[in-house]
């Protein structure tokens, strides 16, 4: 009689591998199916990232100035080509720099600045414009203003560009209408390097505010108004506060920030029943019949969204005969009407939130546009966008790939991350404060067991985990 041998355990294999990283460290861990870390044991923050094609990076990690300022993640080099020494000499000179509130990445940009000549800084641009599919025209414009009308300014590093040499140019030029063209399109450009803080200033609207330049045509306007990313803390700041405000109450605060993390359509959020969210397997299913696409809409719930509807269906239970998640007493629908007047709240909590125009305000669809603008700078493309968005005219290369939902859930994560990360974990503040939640919910440590639970016990376990903290 023959006896069934047991089945050997299964080794469980760890995202994150903690050693004293040496010259020969990255030789000696091979690629898996999925990416993970080599943290060095001796240098807090400095680590490997090994990708499954096989790629090998050096990177360094610690929080901006400390304390809880945002988690940046510097590049140090390819294991392949950096010596080890030089990657190690530079994680160090980077975590050190993170820690005294010098974020390296933005240094090497104002650097280049020194040496990025406004012709370059165009090209950049159109490369833009051409990877968000505008029409071959607007970038052949932009070309072809800036190689014959802004010539005398065309060579120079963008970062010695002063407001005189602005000057200068615009009182030797004919001012035709392509002269006051390529001044907008100049202007545009050199927005984008303001924005993302490498320079610290714009000469081309500094000159135009002299009043010495004047332009007959209508000055370019933003493509869409969002929050800005550097602005996230401001308006984080102004919903944390709103909070507590009697008149900014339950759920429009929760919808709220609901459409900020996912940039779902008002209409669908509003009209979201509780029959269509299950927290067990974490999703919300919208049927066709509540969708401007007519069509089924699966969204993915993550470790933030999780919380806003365990807070809300724990602690706020609905009326007899009515489902909607929020729901409200006032008028005749059962849902919320709109949340033009909580933005306004929000708005109204600083005194220049975001430094727009006098007169401007961020609205429910401007919270939309706040979620694409993100997963865009999270590197992710347009049909992964649509994706998220579930856009009634999706790109084609959507229709040729089928997302599964854990695919969504990891994408909207990063997204939802890198807002927290950016406004100083200012979502992680409003979660931990309004929810219950802890700040670090994000991105919690796990033990092995963790990867055996449903969607609602790994939220629960988390929650649990970290109040107890």
């Amino acid at each position: 009689m023959t006896t069934k041998s047991k089945p050997s355990k299964v080794t469980k294999l760890s995202s994150t591998v903690y050693t004293a990283i040496t010259a020969k460290t990255h030789a000696k861990h091979k690629p898996r199916e999925k990416d993970y870390y080599v943290r060095c044991t001796q240098i807090k923050g400095f680590y490997i990232r090994i990708f499954p094609t096989g790629t090998k990076t050096y990177y360094a990690t610690a929080r901006l100035g400390g304390g809880k300022g945002p988690q940046k993640y510097p590049k140090i080099g390819d294991c392949s080509i950096t010596k080890f020494e030089v990657a190690r000499k530079k994680a160090i000179d980077a975590i050190a720099d993170l820690n005294n509130g010098i974020d390296p990445t933005i240094e090497k940009k104002i650097q280049e600045t020194k040496t990025t000549t406004l012709k370059k800084a165009f090209d950049d641009y159109v490369d833009v414009l051409r990877n968000a599919k505008k029409p071959p025209k607007t970038f052949e414009d932009y070309e072809r203003k800036c190689r014959l009308n802004l010539k005398p300014l065309a060579n120079k590093p963008i970062g010695s560009i002063t407001v005189q040499d602005v000057k200068k140019w615009w009182r030797n030029c004919p001012k035709k209408r392509s002269d006051e063209l390529a001044f907008m399109y100049a202007t545009a450009v050199i927005r984008e390097y303001v924005s993302e803080e490498v320079l610290d200033k714009n000469v081309f609207e500094l000159a135009k505010k002299s009043k010495s330049i004047t332009l007959t045509m209508p000055a370019l306007s933003e493509v869409t108004q969002h929050v800005p990313r550097r602005h996230l803390y401001a308006y984080l700041a102004g919903l944390f506060k709103a909070y507590e405000l009697p008149q900014f109450r339950e759920p429009y605060r929760s919808l709220i920030l609901f459409q900020l993390l996912t940039g779902k359509r008002t209409g669908e959020s509003r009209h979201m029943k509780w029959e269509d969210v299950d927290l067990e397997h974490g999703t919300i299913v919208l049927p066709p019949s509540s969708t401007k696409t007519h069509k089924r809409d699966i969204v993915p719930l993550t470790d933030y969204t999780y919380v806003i509807f365990e807070h809300l269906k724990s602690t706020r239970p609905n009326p007899k005969g009515n489902d909607y998640v929020f729901w409200t007493t006032q008028g005749s629908t059962g849902h919320i009407a709109n949340i033009e007047n909580g933005l306004q709240l929000v708005w109204n909590m600083n005194e220049k939130p975001f430094k727009l125009e006098k007169g401007t305000k961020i609205g429910n669809h401007d919270l939309r546009r706040t979620f694409s603008t993100m997963a865009d700078e999270c590197g992710y493309s347009l049909a992964d966008i649509d994706s998220m968005l579930s856009h009634s005219n999706p790109s084609m290369t959507d229709k040729y790939i089928q997302r599964s939902i854990e695919s969504n859930r990891i994408k909207l994560e990063q997204v939802q991350k890198l807002m927290n990360n950016e406004s100083n974990t200012g979502i992680g503040m409003i979660l931990s404060h309004y929810y219950g939640g802890h700040e670090d919910l994000g991105s919690p440590d796990t033990d092995e067991d963790f990867v055996e639970k449903t969607f609602k016990e790994k939220r629960q376990y988390l929650l649990e985990k970290n109040r107890s903290h």
